[in-house]
């Protein structure tokens, strides 16, 4: 697609492939993407007792606050890429979908209420201000469904 000079116009994705949209959404090439999308996995590797024991204690069975740090500077990365400036503050939808013309949509369960959210440009365009509504952790929900 790349090579025709064909891309994407939106994407979207849940778990890993939330992570996967979310580099596409920041302008990464493919080459750059599939290298990225190795080492954002590597981010949530986990043994299965630690797993477990983290489902007690934490938001899911997979540690995130790396994953989260990683995806976060990664934006922050790309947009000083495509503008020319690095964000202070973490990245929004909006901020994502001026900087590459990509609209990015997270989808992510939330097992307490029993339905799916849907995180993007034009539902949460702004989803940034306190630490838990940055673009970084609406992707670190999506594998990590939240806890009752």
């Amino acid at each position: 697609m790349a090579e025709s000079q064909c891309w994407f116009e939106a994407v979207a994705g849940a778990s890993a492939g939330a992570i996967t949209a979310a580099l596409i959404a920041a302008g990464l090439a493919p080459d750059e993407i599939q290298a990225k999308t190795d080492l954002a996995l590597s981010q949530v590797r986990t043994r299965r007792w630690a797993g477990l024991r983290r489902l007690q204690t934490a938001t899911g069975y997979y540690p995130s606050d790396n994953l989260r740090s990683w995806l976060d500077d990664v934006l922050r990365t790309q947009i000083k890429r495509k503008t020319g400036h690095r964000p202070n503050t973490s990245v929004t939808f909006e901020d994502l979908q001026k900087a590459s013309l990509i609209e990015l949509n997270i989808v992510a369960a939330d097992l307490s209420m029993r339905c799916h959210l849907v995180f993007s440009y034009l539902e949460t365009p702004k989803c940034v201000g306190s630490q838990k509504d940055r673009t970084a952790d609406r992707l670190r929900c999506s594998p990590n469904p939240p806890r009752n």
